[in-house]
């Protein structure tokens, strides 16, 4: 099953969800794919980008930065605005960004996107209990 079919199902499974709980459960799912990217020198953990839609906006790095605080704030500033059913996009566009999603490094051998999409169901469990 390809990866976007697989995103497309664990989405269609949150069921009777309000806007706060979409906007958590979306900050928790991002800040979980920018905190299990590895890190040497940060420039990785600080180049995760968001915006609202489903097209990037084609930033390419910013400042390397071992603890992804520009990374962070940007992406909890997209999710605040966030509508339930809207698009939000989390994009990093470094040319080696597939190959750590892939495994390449020991700090992630499973990816950051695929364990975060499995968790999803989870995420949203949480995230709606009140």
């Amino acid at each position: 099953m390809s990866f976007k079919r697989e995103l497309n199902l664990a989405i269609d499974e949150v069921k009777d969800i309000n806007t706060q709980d979409w906007r958590r459960s979306v900050n928790e799912a991002f800040l979980s794919v920018i905190l299990k990217t590895p890190v040497d020198t940060g420039a990785a953990l600080n180049s995760w980008f968001s915006n609202l839609g489903n097209n990037n906006g084609g930033e390419g790095e910013r400042s390397p930065s071992t603890s992804g605080s520009d990374s962070i704030a940007a992406m909890q500033a997209t999710v605040s605005k966030s509508e339930l059913g809207g698009q939000v996009l989390l994009y990093n566009n470094l040319p080696y960004i597939e190959r750590l999603e892939d495994g390449y490094s020991l700090q992630a051998p499973v990816g950051m996107i695929k364990t975060t999409v499995a968790d999803w169901p989870q995420i949203v469990a949480r995230n709606t209990r009140g």
